[in-house]
This record gives C-alpha cells, structure tokens and sequence, in this order.
C-alpha cells in the first residue's frame, strides 16, 4: 500500500492557531469509474501494415498482434483524474483549512480489432475475432480489478488527510496543488503492477494451442472457399 505523511506538505508552513482547529463539514467521495466504450472494427489493413503498426506503438500494454493468426487488438486506456477540495477561510486571521471534498478516477477503454485484409473470409473471420475479444474481455477484467485496488488506496489517502491546516492565505494555492500531487502519486504507485499483470494475463490467452486451433479452423474455411469457386 502506498504510504505517505500528507500532513508534512514540502515547502509550506503549518500555522499555529489556537482559535482555528480544522474539521472536515462531511466525509470525502471516492468514485471510481470504469467504463468500456463499443469495440471497434477495421480490416482494412493487411498482415504487414498491421504488424507495422504494433511495432511503433508506445502503448505500455501489450496490443498483441496474433501472427499466427492475422488479427490485433489494440487499447490504449484513457484515465482521468478529478480531484476537489474544500477551503475554509479565515480572513481576519489570514488563514486557511483544506480538505478533500471529492475524487474521482475515470479509467475508459476504447477497444479496436483488427483483421488482416487476407483472412476476411467467412470462417476464418469469426474465428479471428472470437480470439481477438478475448483479449478484450481480459482488459475489461484486469481494469475492474485495478479499479478496486486503487479505490482502497485512494480511500485510504483521503482518509489518512482528513482537514490540514491552517496555513496562510498565500499558501492555498500550493497546498492544493500538492493534494493533487498525492493522489496523483497513488495512481500511478499501481501502475506498474496494472501493466505487468495486463501483459501477463493477456500471455495466457495466446498459445500454441489456441493459435492452432485459430489456424485449422481458417485452413478448413480456405478449402471451402476455393472449392465454391
């Protein structure tokens, strides 16, 4: 898990005061929000163009191009980090109290398969693109399950903060600025970890079973195309 002491905000200084003690009015929200948008499709780009465009992604998930089997997912997700705080000020005193008021982390996957242009053809096709969603099915789990770990953590931090201050007026700015900064660092304390276990659990899914098993299934379908015609 990870740790931090929140109440030692580098650079800035903790004011004392003995008629200002700060609380927070209600719990802070922790909202976590996954979301997958509608796989889209393309087979408008051969073998090669398609093991080109794995080549020169700088996607830190795998995007497993099958050559085996002529078929790609790609992903790259998109996370969104929305942080608010709440200020309580005390102008006579030049003061201030902040707190988390909410967070919200919006994680969207937006999920493309691709198929070569030589392997359109009835059979071969639904086979390529059974394999390649699951692929997408496996993104969706790992994001859930990341999703649930980095809400605890995020739970965690918010809780840990509880109401800082006071500090001076001058110096709301850059204390908000480092309340972002911690939730920020939480998120990506997992993201290792998301991608190590992305590409692991997505190794799982391309064997040599599961590519001969693509294969003689396009093999079958290519003799009965050449026999229709």
């Amino acid at each position: 898990m990870f740790g931090f002491d929140v109440i030692a905000l580098s650079g800035l200084m903790l004011l004392a005061s003995g008629r200002i003690e700060c609380s927070i009015p209600k719990p802070p929200q922790v909202v976590i929000a996954p979301y997958t948008n509608d796989v889209e499709y393309d087979f408008s780009k051969t073998s090669a163009e398609l093991g080109a465009f794995e080549t020169n992604t700088t996607s830190p998930y795998a995007v497993n191009l099958d050559t085996a089997t002529g078929g790609l997912r790609y992903d790259k997700p998109e996370i969104k980090l929305e942080v608010k705080w709440g200020v309580k000020r005390y102008p006579h005193e030049e003061l201030a109290c902040l707190w988390y008021d909410s967070v919200k982390l919006q994680i969207t996957l937006s999920p493309i398969i691709y198929l070569a242009k030589e392997n359109n053809y009835k059979g071969c096709r639904e086979a390529i693109l059974d394999h390649e969603l699951k692929h997408v099915k496996t993104d969706r789990r790992v994001i859930n399950n990341y999703s649930q770990r980095v809400g605890q953590d995020l739970q965690d931090a918010v809780n840990k903060t509880g109401a800082i201050g006071p500090y001076h007026l001058d110096e709301v700015d850059a204390v908000q600025k480092q309340l972002v900064d911690i939730i920020n660092q939480v998120v990506k304390a997992h993201e290792k970890n998301l991608y190590e276990e992305m590409n692991y659990e997505q190794g799982k899914i391309d064997t040599l079973e599961e590519y001969e098993r693509v294969n003689n299934i396009c093999r079958q379908a290519a003799v009965k195309l050449s026999e229709q015609r």
